[in-house]
């Protein structure tokens, strides 16, 4: 039993407290250590593959000068390259970790083979997709 009328304020207030909101839950589990090591490992894994995609793709470029990919190689090497730029014979660095199945629609939270590296454009637009 309360002894005061403020412990019954304080009582009120606590109990009148909103359940966290699923975007709530969602942001507490991308800070958590497991995401953020299995998204560390996923990184490197990618980015050791991308290395050889890498200098295919620079090849084929006209105007490309070895001193370009050598920069590239060195300076942008603690990110892999964007997949869905790749494809499309572009060269972008992908600093979004995404799920390709999305967690809500069933895909694995840290299964690193429903991971992928995007850029910040196709990120937004497969969010943009995948929200409609």
């Amino acid at each position: 039993m309360p002894k005061s009328i403020s412990d019954l304020r304080r009582k009120r207030r606590q109990s009148s407290k909103s359940p966290k909101t699923r975007r709530q839950i969602e942001s507490e589990w991308y800070q958590s250590k497991e995401w953020r090591t299995v998204r560390e490992e996923s990184r490197r894994e990618q980015r050791q593959k991308d290395e050889d995609r890498i200098i295919s793709v620079f090849e084929e470029l006209e105007n490309a000068t070895s001193s370009d990919l050598y920069e590239f190689l060195t300076h942008k090497k603690q990110y892999p390259l964007c997949n869905h730029c790749l494809e499309e014979g572009f060269i972008t660095v992908g600093n979004v970790c995404d799920h390709i199945i999305p967690i809500k629609r069933g895909g694995a939270k840290l299964d690193k083979s429903n991971l992928q590296w995007l850029c910040h454009d196709c990120h937004a637009i497969k969010s943009g997709k995948e929200a409609h």
